[in-house]
């Protein structure tokens, strides 16, 4: 890596390939290459291992959307740094005998296969993996989340989602992490979205949840 002055900013893409097995050398690859979204012709982004937290080295398939920081490496590439999967958070809009589809922000049908039991409407966290045969997005890494969610980072999703379904059942529990301006700020912003039932109802489970504290 050069120096983090040389970040540009932060980007989304699909694995292309990382690690495997070198066929010449024998050896294990430390590096691999990421396809960027916006131009699937465009030249790939170098990944080094290097710059992949432990937790998601195993998990690196082709197809796997994964947002990233771009720098100029010291050879003059375009390289990966500061790279997590993309998350998630959806409705299940359909599930039956292990597979189904999830509703979620941009993108209406998403498949999900193989997951732990769900029914429909359940909320879900997941990441997101492109399936080239079908040209399809699937959901991989499916979590089913509760209203007793204590995963910060699931719930600030769930609260920031622009799906009312969602959102209102942890706008709450998530607003009561911030400054009370900006809990208020939220909240306003949130209920103004929606149309008069969704307000009330809304408003009526705010005033639920808030009898909890």
């Amino acid at each position: 890596m050069k120096n983090r002055s040389n970040v540009e900013n932060m980007n989304i893409g699909k694995i292309d390939w990382f690690g495997g097995i070198n066929n010449k050398t024998g050896q294990v690859n430390n590096f691999g290459f990421i396809k960027p979204r916006e131009n699937e012709g465009s030249e790939g982004i170098y990944l080094n291992r290097k710059n992949v937290p432990p937790e998601l080295q195993a998990r690196l398939e082709p197809g796997l959307y994964v947002e990233f920081e771009l720098y100029e490496d010291d050879l003059g590439r375009k390289a990966a740094i500061l790279l997590d999967l993309v998350y998630c958070v959806g409705v299940v809009s359909w599930y039956k005998d292990g597979r189904g589809y999830i509703n979620c922000e941009n993108r209406p049908d998403v498949r999900v296969l193989d997951a732990e039991y769900l029914r429909k409407d359940d909320i879900v966290f997941f990441s997101l993996k492109h399936n080239a045969k079908l040209n399809k997005d699937e959901a991989v890494l499916v979590k089913k989340i509760l209203p007793s969610e204590e995963d910060r980072f699931i719930i600030e999703k769930c609260a920031n989602s622009n799906i009312p379904s969602i959102y209102r059942q942890f706008l709450l529990n998530y607003a009561l992490t911030l400054p009370a301006s900006e809990a208020v700020e939220l909240i306003l912003e949130r209920v103004e979205k929606l149309n008069i039932g969704e307000k009330n109802s809304l408003l009526r489970g705010l005033i639920e949840e808030g009898k909890k504290y």
